[in-house]
């Protein structure tokens, strides 16, 4: 009787060994996709992310180009260039034919508080509301002075076809676009050399 009692109670333990190494397994493999699913989830919601920013450096750069097209007298406005300021604006064609080195301004739509005109877009020194709740842009606009890997200046004038234009008559744009993503702070660039052909 004793030896029934004592292999019944063996049973119960090894029972219970056996649920015990059981919920450990199932509980690493659900840690597993768990983990699994949110790696996954970041990934695409940083794809998502970096395509939004691509799309909104391009708009950007074409809004640049719409500037410099419609050629309004008032849309510069930013007060670090020497040149243009809010308090005397001026036309893109007016950076042209002077040194502005470099300055970072934002796009301000037509009749908002840093772009009271109503014709085009403004290049304000006034910043840019957060674009898709998340999202920033800024323009920066310099002479073409930068050196190549090859050690060659007037990069812009290369790329134009090597054109007689000076390096004061071509701007290299750079439209930056930033955010916050899951995994840190993220740009994304869209860089252009953009010649006054008015």
């Amino acid at each position: 009787m004793l030896e029934k009692f004592m292999f019944r109670n063996s049973e119960k333990g090894q029972t219970l060994i056996e649920a015990v190494v059981t919920l450990g397994v199932a509980l690493v493999i659900i840690g597993s996709i768990v983990s699994l699913v949110n790696a996954s989830n970041r990934r695409a919601t940083l794809s998502r992310q970096a395509t939004q920013a691509s799309k909104l450096s391009q708009e950007g750069m074409e809004i640049v180009r719409n500037i410099r097209d419609v050629g309004n007298d008032q849309a510069v406005r930013v007060d670090n260039t020497g040149t243009c300021s809010d308090a005397s604006p001026c036309s893109w064609g007016d950076l042209y034919g002077n040194k502005q080195f470099t300055f970072t301004a934002y796009l301000q739509e037509p009749g908002s508080a840093g772009c009271p005109i109503m014709e085009s877009w403004c290049l304000s020194s006034v910043g840019e509301p957060p674009l898709l709740t998340i999202f920033t842009r800024q323009v920066e606009i310099s002479d073409d002075e930068f050196t190549d890997s090859d050690g060659d200046t007037n990069i812009c004038a290369e790329a134009v076809g090597g054109t007689s234009l000076g390096s004061d008559e071509i701007k290299r744009v750079t439209v930056a676009v930033g955010w916050d993503s899951p995994v840190g702070n993220q740009t994304r660039r869209n860089i252009s050399c953009i010649a006054n052909w008015r």
